[in-house]
């Protein structure tokens, strides 16, 4: 299991400053105070109207993290103070997304274009919904050749959640590939694809600058 967060920018801020000050400043702020496993920061490429946030944040945590009420600890008090700098924190959502590899691995994608296709269910059941997406994606791949890398994230169903999307696609293309992505429309729910520049910070790091958690 993983998390993503959709993260906003601050209306005063450009998007070169927001992601200029999450890469120097508060992700090694959450490194800190938090057992990542995983953390990668996926900027938007370019600024779309599709959308309504500026960055996905992967997030993964060590198996036997115990953190309580988190939303309610010292360290999530810390980084939502930081969060204020250069975010709109009312705009964050999070979700918990079981994650499935199609193809590839993704240490074999550094360099290259990389999108994230994003879905939403209309009336369908979210099992089933998903369950078609997946089915979609893996025999759409399989015909193509420029595919570096593919994976897809599924939303886990959550009452509280405000995530909009419930099916993830991520795509690594080699270049010149552009045009084998599918157009909103083409798959039920496709809502928007986008391109993201992606910052994945090493296992090592994270274990490194780790400090403590406070509860």
């Amino acid at each position: 299991m993983k998390s993503i967060s959709l993260l906003t920018r601050r209306a005063d801020l450009s998007p070169a400053a927001f992601k200029a000050y999450y890469e120097d400043i508060h992700c090694w702020l959450g490194m800190q105070h938090f057992p990542f496993t995983r953390y990668t920061r996926n900027h938007l490429a370019v600024e779309s109207a599709q959308v309504d946030f500026d960055c996905l944040s992967e997030f993964g945590m060590e198996p036997s993290f115990e953190g309580g009420d988190v939303m309610r600890s010292r360290s999530r008090a810390l980084m939502l103070d930081d969060e204020r700098q250069f975010m709109i924190t009312e705009r964050i959502r999070v979700a918990v997304m079981r994650e499935q590899t199609l193809l590839g691995t993704a240490d074999d994608t550094l360099g290259c274009s990389r999108y994230v296709l994003l879905f939403q269910r209309t009336d369908a059941d979210l099992e089933i919904y998903q369950a078609a997406i997946a089915e979609a994606a893996q025999e759409w791949i399989v015909d193509l050749s420029g595919v570096r890398h593919a994976s897809l994230d599924l939303r886990v169903a959550s009452a509280l959640s405000e995530f909009p999307y419930d099916a993830l696609l991520w795509l690594t293309l080699e270049d010149g590939c552009e045009a084998l992505l599918p157009q909103a429309g083409d798959w039920p729910g496709l809502l928007a694809v986008v391109a993201v520049t992606t910052h994945a910070t090493p296992a090592a790091t994270l274990r490194e600058n780790f400090k403590a958690y406070l509860p």
